[in-house]
């Protein structure tokens, strides 16, 4: 049994399992995403986060509230923990909710690193996480919306200590695909 089998009988709701065969008949299991964020979850997030997340962000958040192992390694995050950090640096004290404080502390080793690899001058809080990978740390970020900034609404890919443009939300989405499918 793997463990996100054994997470969906300990946390039904949390991690639904549902049944997949691929063409020969082989049974995978997997983990589905989330119900989507209600507008009550998305704002109390943004006032967490002292930010209105970017329009796409938003879509994806109200489409799903974060999906466990959504492929390529990388969960995408919800709102559920945002703002909580993990308590032993680098391991989440529970899953998912701390998987945001996973990322969140990765963000602050990237802005540490590679802030100069952007093409404008930004605050941490400036970046939203949005997948992040409990095993890698490696983590995207969507830059907030501002007047004037001409990165708002951007997703970044930090991965293996480099910083990558990835472009916007559904492009994110559609790498994660192309990805699982070339597996």
């Amino acid at each position: 049994m793997d463990e996100r089998h054994r997470l969906s009988e300990r946390l039904p709701d949390t991690f639904p399992l549902h049944i997949v065969s691929d063409a020969d008949g082989s049974v995978i299991c997997g983990v589905a995403p989330s119900r989507g964020a209600s507008e009550s979850e998305l704002q109390a997030a943004e006032k967490v986060l002292n930010r209105h997340y970017p329009f796409e962000l938003r879509e994806l958040l109200a489409f799903t509230n974060g999906w466990p192992d959504a492929g390529a390694g990388l969960d995408i995050l919800g709102t559920k923990g945002v703002g909580i950090r993990p308590g032993i640096p680098g391991y989440p004290s529970t899953y998912p909710e701390t998987t945001w404080g996973l990322a969140r502390e990765s963000l602050e080793v990237m802005f540490d690193e590679a802030q100069n690899m952007l093409t404008e001058q930004l605050e941490i809080d400036d970046c939203i996480p949005v997948t992040a990978s409990p095993v890698t740390g490696d983590f995207h970020f969507i830059v907030s919306e501002a007047p004037g900034r001409d990165i708002s609404g951007r997703v970044y890919a930090f991965e293996q200590g480099t910083l990558e443009p990835v472009g916007s939300v559904s492009d994110l989405i559609v790498q994660i695909i192309d990805t699982v499918k070339n597996l």
